[in-house]
C-alpha cells in the first residue's frame, strides 16, 4: 500500500468520523429544540381547551382589528386563500413534484409531508374542543367553521413555508436571492397570522398554538428525514429491549 492511498484512507475515516459527528450534534440540537418547543406548546393547548377564552385575547384580537386591513387587505386575503388546506397540499404537491424532477428528492420529500400538519391539527383540535371567536366579543368578516385552538391555516402554512424556508437555506447558493426566498417566506408566514385574527377566525391564542406545533412538526420531519438510520437504529434498540424484557417477563412453558 502506498503512501497516497494510506492517507486517502485516513482523510475518508475522517471526513467519515466528522460527519458522524456533525449528524449526531443537529440530531441533538433538533431533538431539544422539540422538546422545548413541546415544553411551551402542551400547557397551551391545555389552557385553551374547553369553551372559556384566554386572558388577553378578546384585548389583542380587538387591538389589532382594521389595524393591517386598512393597507394590507389584499395580502391578507391572499393569505387566508393560501392556508387553506386544499389549497396548500396541491402547492405543497405541485413544488414536491417539481423538486423531485429535479432530483432533490429529500427536499421533494420534505415539502410533500407538509400534508401531515393538517392531519395533526385535525387530531389536536379534537383533543382541545376549542371554539372559534363569536361576534358577541370580536367583529367577525370570515364565517368559519369547525373548532378554534389550533389554527390549521398557521399550522399548515408553517410547516410547507418553513421547508421552503429550509430548502432555500440550504440550495440557494446566490446569497441575495437566498435572503428574499428566507424573507418572503418569514413574512408569509407572519401575515397568514395575522389573516387569521383579522378575519376573527381565531384567537391570538390559536395563531400562536398554530406557529407552536407547527414548528415542531416541522422539526420532528426535519429531524427524521436528516438522521433516518440514528432514528432506525434507536427505534431498533427500543423494540429490541421491549422483546427481551416480554421475554424474562413471560413464563416458560
Amino acid at each position: 500500500m502506498t503512501v497516497s492511498t494510506v492517507s486517502i484512507a485516513c482523510a475518508s475515516k475522517s471526513v467519515t468520523a466528522t460527519v458522524r459527528v456533525t449528524r449526531r450534534v443537529t440530531f441533538t440540537r433538533l431533538t431539544w429544540s422539540i422538546a422545548l418547543l413541546l415544553a411551551f406548546a402542551t400547557p397551551l393547548t391545555f389552557a385553551a381547551s374547553g369553551p372559556g377564552v384566554l386572558p388577553g385575547d378578546v384585548a389583542v384580537a380587538n387591538a389589532l382589528h382594521g389595524w393591517f386591513s386598512s393597507w394590507l387587505s389584499g395580502p391578507i386575503a391572499f393569505a387566508n386563500v393560501l392556508g387553506r388546506a386544499p389549497v396548500a397540499i396541491v402547492i405543497s404537491a405541485c413544488v414536491a413534484m417539481l423538486l423531485g424532477y429535479r432530483r432533490w428528492f429529500s427536499e421533494a420529500a420534505l415539502v410533500g409531508a407538509a400534508w401531515i400538519a393538517w392531519v395533526g391539527n385535525a387530531l389536536l383540535k379534537t383533543l382541545a374542543d376549542s371554539p372559534r371567536p363569536t361576534a358577541n366579543l370580536v367583529r367577525i368578516s370570515e364565517n368559519a367553521d369547525g373548532l378554534g385552538f389550533p389554527s390549521g391555516h398557521v399550522m399548515g402554512i408553517t410547516v410547507l413555508l418553513g421547508a421552503l424556508f429550509v430548502i432555500a437555506t440550504t440550495r440557494i447558493t446566490v446569497r441575495p436571492l437566498r435572503r428574499v426566498a428566507q424573507l418572503g417566506t418569514l413574512a408569509m408566514l407572519v401575515l397568514t397570522g395575522i389573516a387569521r385574527i383579522e378575519v376573527g377566525a381565531h384567537w391570538p391564542s390559536d395563531v400562536l398554538g398554530g406557529y407552536l406545533w407547527g414548528t415542531l412538526l416541522l422539526l420532528a420531519i426535519v429531524s427524521v428525514q436528516s438522521n433516518w438510520s440514528t432514528v432506525l437504529s434507536i427505534v431498533g434498540n427500543v423494540v429490541t429491549r421491549m422483546l427481551s424484557a416480554r421475554r424474562r417477563v413471560s413464563p416458560t412453558r
